[in-house]
This record gives C-alpha cells, sequence and structure tokens, in this order.
C-alpha cells in the first residue's frame, strides 16, 4: 500500500467524526433532541425536519464505511506489535470496530425508517425515533472492549521501537472507561442521565472524539515509519521481522508470514 492509502486510512477515524458532525449539525441535533419528547411532538419533528433526517442517515451510513478503513489501519499496527505470536488483541480490536461500524448502520437505517413515512401514527415514529438514540448511544461495550485491546496490545510491546508509545496505552485504558456512562440513560428520561445528559451523551461523545483524535494521528505516524521500512509494494513485513526486544534481544523474532 503506498503512503497516500495509509494516511487515508489512519485518518479515517476523523473523517467518520466529521461526517457524524455535519449531519448533527445540518439536522439541527446538536445537542441531540431529549427523550421526554411526547409521541406528537416527536412527528412534528419528523414532519418538520424529515429530509434533514433522512440526510443525517446518509451521513452515518458513510461514517460507517469509513470508520472500518480506520479500524483495520489500527489493527494492521496492532498486528505488527503482535508479530511471531498469536494476534489476539488484533482479532479482538478488529472484531470491535466491524461491530461498532454495523451498529452506525443499524441507527442511521431506523432513522430512515422513522422518517421515511412522517404521517404515521405519532407513537410508531416515536418508537423508532427512541429505538435509534439507544442504538446510537447504548451499545459501549464494543468500543470499551475495543479500546482495551488496542491499550493491553501497546502495553505488552517490549520492543526497543515500539509501534505505539507506551502512553498511548494508558491513555486507551482512560478512553475505555469513559464510554460506559452512556448504558445510564435506560434509566431516565430528564436529567444528567437521559441520552441528551452529561453521562450518556457528552462524556462518552467528547472520549470518542478525543480518542479518534488521537488513534488516528499516531496510526499516521505508525504508518508512516512502517511505509519508510517497507516502501510501497512489501507484501510481508521483513522490517519488524527483525525488530529487536529489549526482554528477549537473542535471538530475534521471528514474524509470521502474511
Amino acid at each position: 500500500m503506498n503512503k497516500h492509502l495509509r494516511a487515508l486510512c489512519a485518518w479515517s477515524g476523523v473523517i467518520t467524526l466529521v461526517f457524524m458532525f455535519v449531519g448533527m449539525v445540518v439536522t439541527g441535533w446538536l445537542p441531540v433532541p431529549g427523550p421526554d419528547m411526547t409521541a406528537d411532538q416527536v412527528a412534528a419533528m419528523y414532519e418538520e425536519k424529515h429530509d434533514r433526517i433522512r440526510f443525517f442517515s446518509m451521513m452515518n451510513l458513510c461514517a460507517a464505511g469509513w470508520s472500518m478503513m480506520w479500524f483495520a489501519a489500527i489493527s494492521a499496527q496492532l498486528r505488527r506489535i503482535e508479530s511471531g505470536r498469536s494476534p489476539m488483541w488484533t482479532y479482538l480490536q478488529l472484531g470491535c470496530g466491524v461491530c461498532s461500524s454495523f451498529l452506525f448502520c443499524v441507527q442511521a437505517l431506523t432513522w430512515t425508517v422513522a422518517a421515511f413515512r412522517p404521517d404515521r401514527n405519532p407513537e410508531i415514529t416515536q418508537a423508532f425515533h427512541d429505538m435509534a438514540f439507544i442504538w446510537f448511544l447504548m451499545p459501549f461495550v464494543f468500543a470499551m472492549v475495543g479500546a482495551l485491546a488496542i491499550a493491553l496490545c501497546i502495553l505488552e510491546d517490549k520492543s526497543a521501537d515500539p509501534v505505539y508509545p507506551r502512553w498511548a496505552g494508558y491513555a486507551n485504558l482512560y478512553f475505555a472507561f469513559g464510554f460506559p456512562m452512556a448504558m445510564f440513560l435506560t434509566y431516565a428520561k430528564t436529567g444528567p442521565f437521559a441520552w441528551d445528559g452529561l453521562w450518556p451523551w457528552w462524556i462518552p461523545v467528547v472520549d470518542y472524539t478525543i480518542w479518534s483524535f488521537v488513534m488516528s494521528w499516531l496510526t499516521h505516524r505508525a504508518s508512516n515509519r512502517q511505509h519508510a521500512e517497507e516502501g510501497d509494494a512489501t507484501a510481508i513485513d521483513m522490517a519488524y521481522a527483525l525488530r529487536s526486544t529489549v526482554s528477549t534481544p537473542e535471538p530475534a523474532r521471528v514474524r509470521e508470514s502474511v
């Protein structure tokens, strides 16, 4: 893969955010509408904004696609760390990424269904509206486990030239424990635990935004270093097969063939 495509994949986490926030701004859902709206209020909102909500849904579908590129770029770097041993953390992070991207699609399609027939029974529209926001915020587990896999993989990298800096492992531990705050939305329709409140919305969204920027930048930097060592068309990472380790300087670890 050439240098520009590596950079595109690495920064796809930030591109994902751009799609999401553009959709929210156009729809007027930044901040998001609260869960305490009545069925008639929700139906009126969809009647007024049905085209903008459809646009928001399309932006979320685009975000889902870009996020898969980002998760793949991170997994490629984790795989370099786990060269020569079972790539458990790599597979775990990639699996969580696939599930997260799938959820982006599910919530987007649910908003589309709600906006597709705005003249239907208001209670049906409200049910789809609730379902979409709960799909959007509550399934924290994939982001949390994915960040934990990244953290543990980075902290296990004892090489003299680590792929990610060690502080990135501790940062991912911090980010991982910010995501579960979203699960409290199931208990409240108003206040700090409602889906537009401090715990389910602001803390996880700010956490995810910072995480996306940090991991995009670090993955871009790691990809550049990989490119400098490999060139454009290396199928097997020979450079990292020769990476020396602090714990086992002799013999050098032999990287598995890709």
